[in-house]
């Protein structure tokens, strides 16, 4: 047996043992075909994988495994390497099999013992990788043809787009136009209701006040309060369209929160001591916020109005906070009322919406909160309700900015 021993730099004398016998087994399991060949094309050796996907090599030369030829190919790559040239060059190509195998070929020459060439020819099966490869140009043209089909739908599209363009401005200006003849309307509307309204809300209480038959002073006054009632209900929808108004500009500025609410208290002071209600006025001295004063304090006005409004005769409390979070200035007016419940919670702020309590009630048009809540999102601010249950109370929250979150 003859043995290599290849030193390990450890120790002197002492290394690894390689038995050359074992060399077929080892060529055996490597996945790719080896064959070594003669220049006469006879196969000294095939490995195991040779012979799994050309056949068995005995008696037979290389023409008659990989062609089915029975005379050498007219020119073959791998003896081409064993040419004159200095030193032999080794080669490579690609080989198509009847199997329908396709595989890279290497070819290294080399010489014998005996001083004969001889040619180690290595195959690597590449068919799954030229499938994909073909899977690859076929997806490649299916792609080209579906970006020629996109770019024709593009331009098509470009043209669609430009006439919708068109129809949206169109219609945008119809819209508009609807819409300022709309406030137009409401306008005039409002000035035509006013005008027979002022001399009555002005004379009737007059003509009242003169009058001595108990009868038709108790008429009288129900028509004054009738009265009272529809110009209130005008100046409330007048309110209502002009912040609904597209047109409408704000004239911002900073203001002190807690001084504007002092305001509204004040104003406020008959009918807070008719009711006998406490204010508990929490909101911190220096902040601010950024908004349209005659609007902002419609906004107070209403939501501090609808808190009275729902406090029983026998008294109750408001009070009002606010604070910073986040950036963002939220308000809270929590009262003592009445309470609501889901439902109400709902729709609180919907146009003409009047909860259960006060459905009846003819000094409640159901716009006040309506009002704020579209002041309070034009300000760009949000919005809502709470409330643990009927006779519990109510909050009402809203967002305002502050001048940071403007600049």
């Amino acid at each position: 047996m003859v043995v290599f021993k290849i030193a390990d730099g450890k120790e002197a004398g002492h290394g690894y043992v390689i038995d050359v016998n074992l060399l077929p087994s080892l060529l055996d399991a490597l996945p790719m075909a080896i064959s070594l060949q003669r220049p006469d094309y006879s196969i000294v050796f095939a490995n195991r994988t040779f012979g799994e996907h050309f056949g068995d090599t005995a008696g037979k030369h290389c023409y008659e495994l990989i062609h089915g030829l029975h005379a050498p190919c007219p020119s073959c790559p791998a003896f081409s390497a064993t040419g004159p040239q200095t030193p032999p060059i080794p080669q490579q190509w690609e080989r198509h099999h009847s199997n329908g195998g396709i595989y890279e070929v290497y070819a290294y020459p080399f010489t014998d013992i005996d001083g004969s060439p001889l040619v180690l020819e290595v195959a690597i099966g590449i068919t799954a990788l030229k499938k994909a490869e073909w899977g690859l140009r076929v997806y490649d043209r299916d792609l080209e043809a579906k970006n020629r089909e996109l770019e024709v739908l593009r331009k098509q599209m470009a043209v669609v787009t430009l006439d919708l363009d068109d129809m949206v401005l169109k219609r945008t200006a119809e819209v508009e136009k609807l819409l300022r003849q709309k406030d137009e309307f409401i306008t005039q509307l409002g000035h035509d209701l006013k005008t027979p309204l002022t001399p009555l809300v002005a004379l009737l209480p007059r003509i009242m006040k003169d009058e001595s038959d108990p009868k038709l002073k108790e008429l009288l006054g129900i028509t004054v309060d009738r009265v009272n009632h529809m110009k209130e209900l005008v100046t409330k929808t007048l309110k209502l369209a002009r912040i609904n108004s597209l047109y409408i500009e704000l004239d911002l500025m900073d203001m002190n929160v807690r001084e504007e609410v002092e305001t509204i208290l004040g104003n406020s002071e008959f009918a807070l001591k008719k009711k006998n209600i406490t204010v508990d006025n929490r909101i911190p001295a220096d902040l601010i916020f950024r908004g349209d004063r005659m609007f902002v304090n419609e906004i107070f006005d209403n939501i501090l109005s609808n808190a009275i409004k729902h406090i029983p005769e026998c008294g109750g409390g408001i009070t009002i906070d606010a604070g910073l979070e986040w950036g963002t200035l939220t308000v809270t007016v929590q009262d003592t009322g009445s309470g609501m419940t889901d439902e109400q919670l709902g729709q609180i702020f919907d146009e003409f919406y009047k909860g259960n309590s006060s459905r009846h009630d003819l000094a409640s048009f159901g716009l006040g909160l309506t009002i704020v809540r579209r002041i309070v999102e034009r300000h760009g601010g949000k919005i809502w309700a709470s409330s643990p249950g009927l006779g519990k109370g109510s909050t009402i929250h809203f967002t305002l900015k502050t001048p940071r979150e403007i600049g």
